[in-house]
């Protein structure tokens, strides 16, 4: 067996392992690129770029939003699967509710017939240097690790935004601030927001956005697979405040005193 073909059988078994990909990419640099014997020319084919080419979809970004104070900031979700032993990390200041969500996703991704990367799996929460609080953000890294697993270009999602806590057999549970999620998904130039169906028309109260609500995460992955279609939900805004004009209490009822005297010393 000669010194090339000794390398790049080396480099394939080795593959699957991100920590040696550096030195897989240094093989077909500095080594396939010499002339071969003809039998094993076709792998002297195999370069770089082919390599690259097969570890791009190793990683899967998704976008969600969370809210801060009465305003809402975009969080950028990156999912990297890579060799190791089975563990899911989770990083970017995330609370414990955020840390938990990696039981929920994994059975929820389970019971909804998909499967989630079995090596380490690390899930950036972005910007870093924000605590991220609540389950909303378990749609968006649900789908971020069977995108990883089914080897998909994750690249069309990033035209939308995804938020929705996950019961364990996979349905969508509603959330918090979604009217300001939807406004920063506006702003962020985002062709949809996908919200649970329970907070689909508050949602859509805001217009240049199409707010899709959805029931469980086998539905809105097949959707963005192309495999099902769903209709955006549409809200009639006068319809909603003309609705919402009686109260209760109002600040009419609020009795005070003409004047005030000043306080005594």
């Amino acid at each position: 067996m000669d010194a090339s073909r000794s390398i790049f059988l080396v480099g394939v078994l080795l593959a699957s392992k991100s920590e040696v990909v550096r030195r897989i990419l240094w093989i077909f640099d500095n080594v396939l690129q010499y002339p071969l014997h003809l039998k094993w020319r076709i792998f002297g084919a195999f370069r770089r770029s082919d390599f690259l080419q097969l570890c791009r979809y190793m990683l899967a970004k998704i976008y969600s939003a969370a809210v801060y104070g009465v305003d809402a900031y975009e969080v950028e979700i990156e999912v990297n699967g890579a060799g190791g032993d089975p563990v899911i990390v989770i990083v970017g200041l995330p609370d414990a509710a955020v840390k938990e969500s990696r039981d929920r996703v994994t059975t929820a991704i389970s019971n909804s017939g998909y499967y989630w990367p079995r090596g380490r799996t690390t899930i950036n929460l972005a910007p870093a240097d924000i605590k991220k609080e609540g389950p909303s953000f378990d749609l968006p890294i649900a789908l971020g690790m069977i995108a990883v697993t089914e080897e998909l270009d994750s690249s069309p999602f990033e035209n939308f935004s995804f938020v929705g806590e996950l019961a364990l057999d996979g349905s969508i549970r509603p959330v918090k601030g979604v009217l300001p999620i939807a406004l920063e998904a506006r702003r962020r130039g985002k062709r949809a927001l996908f919200v649970p169906e329970a907070n689909a028309l508050e949602a859509a109260m805001v217009d240049k956005i199409d707010v899709y609500g959805v029931q469980d995460l086998r539905q809105t992955f097949a959707f963005l697979c192309g495999e099902i279609a769903l209709l955006p939900t549409r809200a009639d805004l006068s319809k909603f405040f003309a609705a919402h004009q009686s109260y209760d209490v109002d600040f009419s009822d609020v009795k005070a005193r003409a004047t005030l005297s000043a306080p005594s010393r």
